[in-house]
């Protein structure tokens, strides 16, 4: 008799725990549909609507609404979700090692797939001043790398890492773009940039065409 006080209350916590942290679950839960068909649903068409966007999700309106104030403050959630994928790919490249062109080219598939998953991001470029800067810090962490391989004689030297980092932004921009617009059809994106920037940023005493075929293996495993 003495331990059933104990167990009847832990069974109350057991019984109340779920039941007030299950509104703010299913908030998230919903916040994470809603972003996910707003990315599409934007992608294919966009100037769709909110009521397009919750008719995507699954959820109605009023629900879409209820956590996103306007369409315009549900697309810089979108282009804020884009810009954390983007960074922890960064940095997850990084960070899984190997030379300084393995990790760029690890780098470009991995943002790749983040642009492709965000398109909305590249086609329409009206951020907010937090978000533009945050965007501009993006490649930052890339700096060092260059200046590794600069400091190796893998990538010349003479042209500055700030602007090589840029180039390589630049040119996922306008793969993700030619891609779309079957420019790029029946080509490996990923091989396509990777390549471009080795011809332009490999070290003059080396030869880019052996270098490139086995960056874009690496790339594509």
């Amino acid at each position: 008799m003495p331990n059933a006080l104990p167990r009847r209350c832990a069974a109350r916590r057991n019984r109340i725990g779920p039941t007030l942290s299950s509104p703010r679950a299913d908030a998230e839960r919903n916040v994470a549909r809603v972003l996910r068909a707003a990315a599409k649903v934007l992608a294919e068409r966009p100037n769709a609507t909110v009521a397009e966007i919750a008719a995507r999700s699954g959820l109605g309106r009023a629900t879409v609404y209820r956590h996103f104030g306007s369409r315009r403050e549900l697309v810089g959630a979108i282009h804020r979700q884009a810009i954390e994928e983007a960074e922890h790919a960064i940095e997850g490249s990084i960070d899984a090692g190997g030379g300084p062109l393995e990790v760029l080219a690890r780098v470009t598939g991995e943002l790749l797939a983040v642009g492709d998953r965000y398109r909305i991001v590249a086609e329409q470029r009206s951020l907010e001043a937090p978000l533009r800067r945050r965007e501009r810090r993006l490649a930052a962490p890339l700096i060092p790398v260059v200046e590794a391989g600069q400091a190796s004689g893998e990538i010349r030297a003479d042209l500055p890492a700030e602007w090589l980092v840029h180039a390589l932004g630049g040119l996922i921009v306008a793969a993700l773009r030619a891609s779309r617009e079957g420019i790029l059809s029946g080509c490996d994106v990923s091989e396509a940039v990777t390549t471009t920037l080795i011809a332009g940023a490999a070290a003059r005493d080396r030869s880019p065409a052996p270098r490139t075929g086995s960056w874009s293996r690496r790339a594509g495993n």
